[in-house]
C-alpha cells in the first residue's frame, strides 16, 4: 500500500570455520544501489546472563560505496531484514535483485515489490513494546521457572597444617540468589506474582580435620552448620524466625591398597 512500511527477512548461513564479511548489492530498483526508501539491518548474535546466545537487536547497516557489509560468524546463521517505506515511491511493480558475495561464492535473490494505488490514511500511529519474561514486569507471564534461576556461592577457605600428616581446613560460604524477589503463588488482587526480599540465603561454615596416619590410609572428620536468613525460610515455606540452623557431622576412612607394582624396563 502507498505510505506503508513493510519488512521482510532472509537467513544468511556461514558453514565455514571462519567468520565471513559478506558484501550485498541492490540492483534493478529505483534508487539502486542505495535506495533511500530501503533500510537494511541484521540481527547479530550476543550473549546473555544465562550464557545463551540470542539475536534480538536490529542495528542498521549503512552502505559504503553502494555496498552493504554483513558480518556472519563461523558456523552461524544471521537474519537480514529489509524494511521498505512506500512513501515517495510511485505506484507500480518493480523487479530487481540482491547479490551477495563472500567466501568465494555469489548468491542472487529476487527483489520484487508492488506499490498499490491504495494509500494508508494519515495520520497513523503504531506502538510496540517488548520485554524479557524474567524481568520485573506485570505485562508478561511470570512463573516459578523463569523468575529466579541460579545460585551465587561466595566462599573463603584456609588450611592449618599441624604436622605433615595432620591438617584442619575451614571454609566459610555465603549463599545468595541473583534477584531480590521471590515468586508468590497467590498474590493479593492487583499485586504482581513476586515479592521483594533480601538476596542473601544464609551462611555456612565447614570444618574438616585430616589425618594421614600411614601410607594409603587417611581419616577425615568434618562438621558443618548453616545459618539461614528470612529469605531462605520464605523459600522453604517456613514462618520467619522459626527455623533452626542446620548442622551435620561425618567421619570418613579412606584406604587405598597397593596390590602390585611393576617397574618400567
Amino acid at each position: 500500500m502507498g505510505g506503508e512500511c513493510r519488512s521482510e527477512a532472509f537467513l544468511l548461513t556461514n558453514a565455514a570455520d571462519t567468520a565471513v564479511q559478506a558484501k550485498m548489492v541492490i540492483r534493478g530498483v529505483p534508487g539502486a544501489p542505495t535506495p533511500k526508501w530501503l533500510q537494511v539491518a541484521s540481527a547479530p548474535w550476543t550473549d546473555t546472563r544465562r550464557h545463551q546466545l540470542v539475536a534480538t537487536a536490529l542495528p542498521v547497516i549503512s552502505p559504503v560505496a553502494g555496498v552493504y557489509t554483513l558480518n556472519v560468524p563461523a558456523g552461524m546463521t544471521v537474519p537480514v531484514w529489509l524494511t521498505v517505506s512506500a512513501t515517495g515511491i510511485a505506484v507500480g511493480s518493480y523487479s530487481g535483485s540482491i547479490t551477495i558475495t563472500g567466501n568465494n561464492r555469489t548468491l542472487t535473490l529476487p527483489f520484487q515489490m508492488k506499490i498499490s494505488g491504495v494509500a494508508m490514511a494519515r495520520p497513523r500511529l503504531a506502538l510496540e513494546m517488548w520485554d524479557y519474561a524474567d524481568g520485573l514486569t506485570t505485562t508478561t507471564g511470570i512463573t516459578k521457572d523463569n523468575l529466579s534461576g541460579g545460585l551465587n556461592d561466595l566462599y573463603a577457605r584456609g588450611t592449618v597444617n599441624f604436622t605433615d600428616k595432620m591438617s584442619l581446613e575451614a571454609t566459610w560460604r555465603w549463599f545468595s540468589q541473583p534477584n531480590g524477589y521471590l515468586y508468590v503463588d497467590a498474590p493479593k488482587k492487583g499485586k504482581p506474582h513476586y515479592a521483594s526480599v533480601s538476596k542473601s540465603l544464609g551462611h555456612e561454615v565447614d570444618l574438616m580435620f585430616t589425618w594421614r596416619a600411614i601410607t594409603n590410609f587417611e581419616l577425615n572428620a568434618g562438621y558443618c552448620f548453616f545459618l539461614p536468613t528470612a529469605t531462605m525460610e520464605l523459600q522453604r515455606s517456613l514462618k520467619t524466625g522459626t527455623s533452626k540452623y542446620a548442622q551435620y557431622a561425618y567421619v570418613m576412612v579412606t584406604y587405598k591398597p597397593k596390590f602390585f607394582s611393576t617397574e618400567k624396563k
